[in-house]
C-alpha cells in the first residue's frame, strides 16, 4: 500500500491542481476511492479477474465513456495532456503505471457527476458519493467500508 500522505502530496493534489479541479473534498474523495478500490494501490488490476485497472480500479467501459466526454472539453483535455507529459495518446493501460493520469481520469469521472461534492470533512457523504457515482448501485462496495478505510488511513 502506498503511504497515503505521499499519495496526497505527490500524486493526487498535484494532478488535480494541474487540471484546475482541486478542492479538499475532491482530494479526500480520491483518497477514499483509492483506499476502497485497490487498498491504497495494492492492486493495479482487479483481483477477482475483472477488468478494472489502476489505483482507482477504473472500469474500461467507464474509461471509454470518460475519454469520449473529455474530447468535448478541449481545455480540460489539453490540461490532462500537459499534466501527464508523456500520455499524448491516452491508453487505458496507462491507468496502471501512471498514477497521475489515473488520478486525473478518476477526477474527470467524478467531475461529470451531479450533484456537487459533499463537504471535505463529510466522510460519510464522500463515501455515499463514491457509491453513487463510482461503484454504483450494482457494485458490491459498501459506504461503511469506505468510511472505515478512510478513517483508518486519514493522515490529515
Amino acid at each position: 500500500m502506498i503511504d497515503i500522505t505521499q499519495a496526497r502530496e505527490l500524486i493526487i493534489a498535484p494532478a488535480l491542481v494541474a487540471i484546475g479541479k482541486w478542492s479538499q473534498a475532491a482530494e479526500n474523495l480520491l483518497v477514499g476511492t483509492m483506499l476502497i478500490e485497490s487498498r491504497g494501490g495494492t492492486y493495479i488490476k482487479q483481483r477477482l479477474g475483472g477488468p478494472a485497472l489502476g489505483p482507482y480500479q477504473h472500469e474500461p467501459a467507464t474509461w471509454v465513456d470518460d475519454i469520449k466526454w473529455l474530447h468535448t472539453e478541449p481545455a480540460l483535455h489539453r490540461a490532462l495532456l500537459d499534466a501527464c507529459e508523456y500520455v499524448y495518446h491516452p491508453l487505458i493501460m496507462a491507468l496502471m503505471h501512471n498514477w497521475r493520469y489515473a488520478s486525473i481520469m478518476c477526477r474527470i469521472h467524478y467531475w461529470r457527476a451531479e450533484p456537487p461534492l459533499p463537504e471535505a470533512d463529510d466522510i460519510q457523504g464522500l463515501g455515499q458519493y463514491w457509491k453513487d457515482h463510482w461503484n454504483t448501485s450494482l457494485g458490491k462496495g459498501r459506504v461503511e467500508n469506505y468510511v472505515q478505510l478512510y478513517t483508518a488511513h486519514d493522515q490529515k
